[in-house]
């Protein structure tokens, strides 16, 4: 039984109907688990202490983004929709903390069946030819089949205690090479960076913070470095060769050349910083400031005529914060510090599943920082820092 409801969850995140927006089957899924544990249907299963700092403050946020929006005046349905991605986000948190607790649910298998589930839809459904597969690619099957791969290491491949197989993480290196290929660079620096750590912790043992921030140092260099020597001997296709040189063409490179919208962001957060612009905070100035500042650091930008000009934002935690102010930053700066604890502590301890929590901590970093929210993140996202919250604390995790 348990399979068929991790299935049908899995099916639920690859539906929507449009309802001020679009509105996954998998929020109504959320919305009735979150009645059911409200009305304490599976018993009681109380939170622990920072899980209710956690729920209070996204509650803090809801309120600092009706109080915002309130002050800008935002119309109905751009409220409804900013208020909406909140309430999601609470519940979402609500039930996997609630579901962590139950015995012999497992949400560890829970996401193999999602990212199986993903698979399947999209290679069904998305990806009849070569130019169909690269963008499903890039929007979900690279990141659900290594998520899989890692998961599946522990039911069938795991022969050492504590260590993935080697056979397990040469999957993963090559995924994140053909990653470059189907031009998913992200997926090309989660992989490589996974693999890298996997290999300097069972040989130097990565046990605090210095090792932690060392290890990261050592390993973004070495990607880095691997990435221009593979732009160097033209391994790269054409079209993510030429976004490329078209992103690192001005004086901070990559980073700021592919996130832009950080330009934006900032701006905004300065003008705001306490109460934010509101939900769906829509202002041509930004989006002309973001071009100024692109064109004047050397980018040659193109410029867009926005028929909304919603300002840019292109990242969870400055996006709730241009858009609820300060805690809705706070409440993502929180989650962020945590879920680095929870890791370290996963790491030292070697706790069951470690490597699972190590990947879906890079995965959860580059979203928070640099992956608009809305949609299906509101729903995995939390799923992703639950699961790392539950292999810090050693929850018994069943198959």
């Amino acid at each position: 039984m348990l399979n068929i409801f991790y299935i049908l969850f899995g099916l639920s995140l690859n539906f929507k109907i449009s309802f001020f927006g679009d509105l996954y089957f998998s929020q109504i899924f959320i919305l009735l688990l979150s009645i059911i544990f409200f009305l304490n249907l599976f018993g009681k299963n109380l939170l622990y202490g920072y899980e209710k700092t956690i729920l209070f403050l996204i509650f803090l946020w809801l309120v600092s983004q009706i109080f915002s929006d309130v002050i800008n005046e935002i119309d109905f349905v751009d409220y409804a929709r900013g208020n909406s991605k909140i309430i999601v986000t609470f519940l979402s948190f609500y039930v996997f903390f609630k579901l962590s607790k139950i015995e012999k649910f497992s949400l560890i298998k829970m996401l193999l069946w999602v990212s199986l589930v993903k698979i399947i839809f999209l290679l069904l459904l998305k990806a009849n030819n070569y130019n169909e597969f690269v963008n499903s690619w890039k929007f979900g099957l690279g990141l659900s089949f290594s998520i899989a791969v890692i998961i599946m290491s522990y039911l069938y491949l795991y022969k050492e205690k504590n260590r993935l197989h080697e056979l397990a993480l040469l999957s993963i290196i090559l995924m994140g090479f053909a990653s470059l290929i189907f031009e998913a660079r992200f997926l090309f620096l989660f992989n490589l960076l996974f693999a890298g750590y996997l290999v300097l912790n069972n040989r130097f043992k990565i046990q605090n913070n210095f090792t932690l921030i060392l290890s990261t140092a050592f390993m973004v260099y070495f990607v880095s470095t691997l990435y221009q020597f593979l732009i160097d001997i033209n391994f790269l296709p054409q079209h993510l060769y030429l976004k490329q040189l078209k992103q690192s063409s001005g004086q901070l490179g990559l980073l700021l050349g592919g996130r832009a919208e950080f330009f934006s962001s900032f701006k905004a957060i300065f003008d705001a910083p306490i109460f934010g612009h509101g939900s769906w905070a829509k202002n041509c100035d930004y989006v002309d400031y973001k071009s100024d500042v692109l064109f004047n650091l050397g980018y040659n930008p193109k410029r867009v005529i926005s028929s909304t000009c919603l300002i840019p934002t292109h990242s969870v935690i400055l996006g709730s914060w241009v858009t609820a102010g300060f805690f809705g930053f706070l409440t993502w700066f929180y989650l962020l510090l945590n879920i680095i604890k929870k890791t370290v502590t996963a790491i030292k301890f070697k706790n069951n599943y470690y490597e699972l929590a190590l990947y879906l901590l890079i995965l959860c970093i580059w979203d928070i920082i640099f992956s608009p929210y809305g949609g299906t993140r509101m729903i995995l996202l939390p799923l992703y820092i639950v699961i790392i919250f539950s292999i810090s604390s050693n929850y018994k995790q069943n198959f």
